[in-house]
């Protein structure tokens, strides 16, 4: 035992010196003993932290030992062969080794692997990948292409790079412009369908309402149906009569949003700004800038995404990438659209890999990382995974959706291995999306449990903010446990797809909670765009303070679910929707109730729906609270009370609120209040004005303390001040 005191003049410090030293022999003595017992491990002091020094821009060399940032490496590869190397030693196996890169660019040729070998194994030490230097290191999945003017204020050049873009047909779904903001496929506006479409072979006829100009033999339509846009070949097109044939639609009627197409890469003389095209037999690329240039004759550089996947973490343990970016990725979709036009059975499925991937890992962490223009999924955490999690990150410029977890499996996982668990998803911004595959989530969750998503922002996406479950029966599933907490989810949709939520669930789901969030803005392109959706099969799920205002569609909808709890939440100020069949159409709603002959709430016992302590508010005089389709037996054994329901636009006569209901018997398109507390349900509830003094301004956290809705009805008030990441205070930990 070894005791260092500094100054030792005084007395003071003298008497000190004696008692330490006594101590000191005391502790030794003990020490001794417990040595000398054999049930007692020898301790051994941990192996220091090692570091790895990778230089950026082209610097360093492979050569080097890279312990030094005088003498760093050259790749990224080089620093992980590196690693595994000194997991094989022993002197090293459990030392922490960190992977230090250097501020600026390290482009990746292809998939960074770390493995067993790398991070993996019993009393292997934790890997940690970070940043040095003045800027953040940015692993980059892009090669940069300098493109020759064509004197028409385009430029051009081949792409020679044949293991990416050989004579393998593949398309380039992906560009960016030298300062890194993305460029998008040359693309005609929407164009209407006329008629019915036939379906032969798999392949859909459809005439269109006019004339699409251009080079047919390389392109690409994307075709609406409702939920999701499948990316087809032209495989023909008649100019004259406006017939076009697109591949592999597998029989998706343009139903609900349909009646629409979007033709891509149709190469003409005239591209539109800050677009291109490309040829695909002779690899030619062609680009027109935003802005022209100030000089014509100079070159343009692009940038091309070339592998889809950055890094792939598999079978491994206490792994760490931090203050790191990660950018450019290839969506990698030419297979799918072969297949089936990257539809599969439902949209959200069909991005099986991620920019960054994790599987059959523990403890993985991404702690304020920037992933920016992923082609697939920005971040996979797949089949395995377990206590691992993204946090204080930002994640943007989407190609598809922005984080995908869980195993695409309907129902249950068999195997416990397999299972995805204890993932958090924290802190986050996840914006900007969809750019290439339209009908990604900005979360999507499949076979997973014990998930905590919670302080995110997810906002400008064409589909959901967050999809849950994805079965569409009430078996049982693997997911359950989940918590959704103070997220702000806004802005999607954007009149481009239908049948979308700021929360999408479907399936069985105990234990699973939604609270504190703040969802608004959902522009469908229909009118089947809802803030809170429950859709078919959902069970097991509680709703509670969340805020939802301006959906175009409904604030709240349930579709065949049961055993669901919504409790104290503000559903307010819906959009315009129509229903085609009755008991509305033009309808503002403010929550949407529809259960089907063959999903009536399952077995008696089991309550399909609480709904208590809710504010509806509508203001618009024609608007109804709420939409009951099918039968109201259904809802047997289902409470509704406690609630308070408010139209602004008919304050003069409160009694006017509209409950379109159909009870199976008979349609009762103009419904009252009391036509509705006539079957037994919201005794207690009011129509009031529920009296928040900033409604107007979208402030339902504000509410005045002397409103009926609390005083009377137990309406308890929403905090909204820390939703988002603002009001994320840390990782708790694994």
């Amino acid at each position: 035992v070894t005791v260092s005191v500094l100054y030792w003049g005084s007395p003071f410090h003298v008497r000190m010196k004696a008692r330490l030293f006594v101590l000191a022999l005391v502790c030794a003595t003990a020490f001794a003993s417990l040595r000398s017992r054999e049930d007692v491990p020898r301790w051994e002091a941990p192996a220091p932290e090692l570091s790895l020094f990778v230089a950026a821009d082209g610097g360093g060399s492979d050569a080097n030992n890279g312990t030094s940032p005088a003498e760093p490496l050259a790749t990224v590869e080089a620093a992980v062969r590196r690693v595994a190397a000194l997991r094989a030693a022993t002197a090293t196996k459990s030392a922490d080794i960190v992977i230090r890169l250097q501020g600026g660019e390290h482009e990746v040729d292809r998939t960074l692997r770390m493995d067993h070998a790398v991070c993996g194994g019993e009393g292997v030490g934790k890997l940690s990948v970070t940043s040095y230097g003045d800027s953040l290191a940015t692993l980059l999945g892009a090669r940069r292409l300098e493109l020759q003017p064509r004197g028409d204020g385009t430029y051009e050049r081949v792409i020679d790079d044949p293991e990416y873009y050989g004579d393998s047909g593949k398309m380039v779904w992906s560009l960016w412009a030298e300062d890194g903001t993305r460029q998008l496929v040359d693309s005609t506006p929407f164009v209407a369908t006329v008629g019915t479409p036939r379906f032969v072979n798999g392949n859909m006829h459809a005439e269109l309402n006019e004339s699409v100009a251009g080079d047919m033999s390389d392109a690409y339509a994307y075709v609406y149906h409702c939920w999701t846009s499948p990316i087809s070949k032209v495989l023909h097109y008649n100019e004259s009569t406006r017939e076009a044939v697109f591949s592999n639609q597998n029989g998706f009627a343009l139903t609900g949003g349909g009646g629409r197409v979007r033709v891509v890469n149709a190469r003409k003389r005239d591209i539109s700004p800050g677009s291109y095209t490309y040829a695909k037999q002779g690899r030619l690329l062609r680009y027109r800038p935003p802005t022209p240039l100030s000089d014509p004759t100079a070159n343009v550089t692009v940038l091309y995404p070339r592998p889809t996947t950055l890094v792939e973490v598999v079978g491994c343990h206490d792994v760490e990438f931090s203050n790191v970016s990660f950018a450019f990725t290839n969506p990698g979709i030419d297979h799918c659209i072969d297949v089936d036009s990257c539809a599969g059975t439902q949209g959200s499925t069909m991005a099986l890999t991620g920019a960054l991937m994790v599987a059959h890992s523990q403890r993985v962490l991404f702690d304020t990382v920037e992933i920016r223009g992923p082609g697939p999924y920005a971040l996979y955490f797949a089949n395995g995974t377990k206590d691992s999690a993204l946090v204080r990150s930002e994640v943007h410029d989407l190609g598809t959706g922005g984080i995908r977890i869980g195993i695409p499996v309907k129902n249950t996982v068999n195997d416990e291995a397999e299972q995805v668990s204890r993932i958090t998803i924290a802190g986050t911004y996840i914006h900007d999306g969809n750019h290439v595959i339209e009908f990604g989530d900005g979360i999507f969750v499949q076979a997973a449990d014990t998930l905590t998503l919670e302080h995110n922002s997810i906002h400008d996406l064409y589909y959901s903010g967050v999809g849950l479950g994805w079965t569409w029966d009430f078996e049982p599933t693997s997911n359950h446990d989940t918590t959704l907490r103070k997220n702000h989810i806004y802005n999607l949709g954007k009149g481009r797809l239908d049948e979308l939520g700021c929360t999408h669930h479907l399936g069985s789901s105990p234990n699973t909670v939604f609270e504190g969030n703040l969802c608004h803005d959902i522009q469908a392109y229909d009118g089947e765009g809802y803030g809170l959706w429950t859709d078919q099969g959902s069970q097991g799920i509680t709703m509670r303070n969340n805020v939802v205002y301006r959906a175009k569609g409904t604030a709240y909808s349930l579709h065949d679910s049961r055993n669901l709890t919504i409790d104290n939440n503000v559903f307010a100020f819906p959009q315009q929707i129509e229903f085609p069949n009755p008991p509305v159409r033009n309808m503002f709603a403010g929550m949407r109730v529809l259960i089907s002959d063959g999903h009536k709430g399952g077995n008696a016992s089991e309550v399909p729906l609480t709904f208590t302590r809710n504010i509806v508010i509508n203001r618009n005089a024609s608007a109804g609270i709420w939409i009951q389709k099918q039968n109201l037996d259904a809802l047997q054994g289902a409470v509704f009370d406690y609630n308070c329901y408010w139209n602004t636009a008919l304050a003069s006569d409160p009694q006017k609120i509209w409950f379109p209901m159909k009870d199976g018997r008979r349609t009762i398109p103009n419904g009252t209040f009391a036509d509705w507390q006539s079957y037994g349900y919201d005794a207690h509830s009011l129509v009031t004005d529920p009296m928040f003094p900033h409604a107007d301004a979208y402030d339902f956290s504000d509410i005045d303390p002397a409103s009926p809705c609390v005083t009377q009805l137990g309406f308890q008030p929403i905090n909204l001040t820390d939703v988002g990441p603002q009001g994320y205070t840390g990782f708790r930990g694994f």
